[in-house]
């Protein structure tokens, strides 16, 4: 938990092939990390683990990761794009809060737009409508946009 809070000097991660969870807060506060690779075994990305990363723009997440929790990427200003595998069931609805910059999320290879309403705090995906984390969502079930 907490295990590299708010440290400024980290850029670029590379997680050992053998790790398979990331805690709690894990990178919170990372303003300069701008990515990180994920490898096979991950399984576990918890609650906070990148909350205002505000240099993170894209990520991709292996195909073992079940769920993701509460402000795992919130604050992540320049959040871009992210990859979700259809491994993935549930999102928790704060899980993306305050990305103000997210504009695709990719699940299981289909491309959703995005876009942030600011008056509501919520992201806006299309075809789905408002992203707010007020439960998680069952993914496998969301259709595709044209």
């Amino acid at each position: 938990v907490r295990s590299f809070f708010y440290c400024r000097f980290i850029s670029n991660v590379k997680l050992s092939k053998k790790l398979k969870r990331i805690g709690d807060w894990c990178f919170e506060g990372c303003a300069n990390l701008q990515s990180i690779k994920c490898y096979g075994k991950l399984e576990y990305v918890g609650a906070g683990a990148f909350y205002n990363c505000s240099s993170l723009n894209s990520e991709t997440l292996n195909n073992k990761i079940k769920a993701l929790y509460q402000l795992t990427f919130a604050a992540c200003v320049n959040l871009k794009k992210i990859k979700i595998p259809s491994s993935v069931l549930s999102i928790n609805s704060s899980c993306f809060k305050r990305c103000y910059s997210l504009i695709e999320v990719e699940y299981s290879g289909v491309k959703y737009k995005c876009q942030y309403d600011a008056l509501n705090d919520v992201i806006l995906i299309e075809g789905l409508g408002a992203f707010d984390g007020m439960s998680g969502g069952k993914l496998k079930s969301l259709p595709s946009i044209k």
